[in-house]
């Protein structure tokens, strides 16, 4: 067996780019693939390669090179044959003008896949003339949170109920931090409210900081008689008869609002 060779003429010569040659038995023969120039009457080399066996199984042969600047009417395809055992069977060649894609993200195959947002646009080319689409805007979607309810609308939440959502669902937060959420006035931050037994600010403790001097500051109300006296009130008021009985003050401090444990008391007659 000898080197051979198969010339393909066209009837509508044309500036070509690319050859397809579908081997459908014992591929891999063909090594060199020829163009002829009208001009100058000469075949010119497009392609080279390597001939071996291939997988037994059918497949195209695909040839890109730059677009010619001359009509292309014949075509030569040279076959290796002792380097692939057996019968070497071509059954079709077809040559012409394929469009090349140029992406403005790089990419240079037909289509692309948006993973980001952004302006996308492609430039299509077919060796004579170029379009370029209209720049298209992607919008990427925010991923989903989780959000947690909040009950009191005190823009802190609990575990209670939960939403996953891309946008805040109406009476959901983001955070859990809430000790009390059916208590808007019980939050992280809030000011401790002293003596009431009662974790307003959600830290673990009750009326931190509460220790210290009550300073009270009484007006005591009499009534001036004239002669540098006072008489009591209950008995200028008309409530008391006797001129020398007198009103009481009295102040406790309880441990609570409703606690019975008096932690200091003081009465003032």
């Amino acid at each position: 067996m000898s080197r051979e060779y198969i010339q393909v003429l066209y009837n509508d010569p044309a500036p070509v780019n690319f050859i397809d040659i579908y081997e459908t038995y014992n591929p891999g023969a063909v090594d060199t693939v020829y163009i002829k120039n009208p001009v100058t009457g000469l075949f010119e080399v497009v392609y080279t390669g390597n001939a071996s066996p291939q997988l037994p199984q059918s497949g195209k042969l695909h040839i890109s090179f730059p677009v010619t600047t001359f009509n292309v009417a014949e075509i030569r395809i040279a076959i290796n044959s002792p380097a692939v055992p057996g019968w070497n069977e071509i059954d079709a060649v077809g040559i012409g003008i394929e469009q090349t894609y140029l992406w403005s993200t790089g990419a240079t195959t037909a289509s692309i896949t948006a993973v980001t947002g952004g302006i996308y646009s492609v430039s299509v080319s077919n060796g004579f003339c170029e379009s370029v689409s209209v720049p298209v805007e992607v919008t990427e979607l925010p991923a989903p949170l989780l959000w947690h309810v909040d009950a009191d609308g005190d823009a802190y939440g609990s575990t209670a109920m939960d939403s996953l959502s891309c946008s805040q669902p109406l009476g959901y937060v983001l955070n859990t931090t809430d000790c009390n959420d059916a208590a808007s006035s019980i939050y992280p931050g809030a000011n401790e409210i002293c003596y009431n037994g009662v974790d307003e600010n959600c830290n673990g403790l009750t009326d931190e900081n509460c220790n210290g001097t009550l300073n009270l500051t009484l007006l005591l109300e009499g009534y001036y008689n004239g002669t540098g006296g006072m008489v009591p009130t209950l008995l200028h008021a008309g409530v008391g008869f006797n001129s020398n009985e007198c009103d009481t003050v009295h102040v406790e401090l309880r441990d609570g609002i409703f606690a019975t444990t008096k932690l200091a008391e003081e009465k003032w007659y």
